[in-house]
């Protein structure tokens, strides 16, 4: 994502946002990459906290990463509105994603069939777990 908007000249999208409940590698990833972090509350059903989310998303965002189902595996029946909060910020369509993210690079043949999860033959950055005592001092 950083790479993408600093090509595009879009040097001001500093934040992340991630919902309360994705993966610990989220925070991780997007700390990482130089981001900071900007964590959305669940709401009382355990899916985004819609007006939280509205609040957060600005000129100032570079991205929001969002697994649904999350991770405590429950499905957010509010997606469609999720999206249309992302959307008017992003462009999502899978021509775009795949270019502006640049998702046809070698590295990604080898999960794009059958996944990575639980996979221990593969090397992957998002998986690594060396830096977490970093992120934990940095958080």
């Amino acid at each position: 994502m950083k790479a993408y908007h600093e090509a595009n000249g879009d040097v001001n999208r500093k934040k992340i946002i991630i919902p309360d409940a994705a993966h610990g590698t989220n925070p991780a990833s997007a700390v990482m990459a130089g981001f900071d972090v900007v964590t959305i509350p669940s709401n009382a059903d355990g899916g985004v906290d819609l007006d939280a989310l509205r609040a957060a998303v600005g000129e100032d965002t570079a991205g929001l990463m969002l697994t649904n189902p999350n991770t405590v595996g429950i499905f957010d029946p509010n997606i469609l509105e999720i999206t249309e909060i992302v959307q008017r910020n992003f462009d999502l369509r899978p021509a775009a994603i795949i270019k502006n993210f640049d998702l046809l690079r070698p590295i990604y043949k080898q999960v794009a069939a059958y996944g990575h999860f639980g996979r221990t033959d593969l090397d992957l950055p998002w998986e690594r777990l060396d830096m977490v005592d970093v992120f934990k001092e940095k958080m």
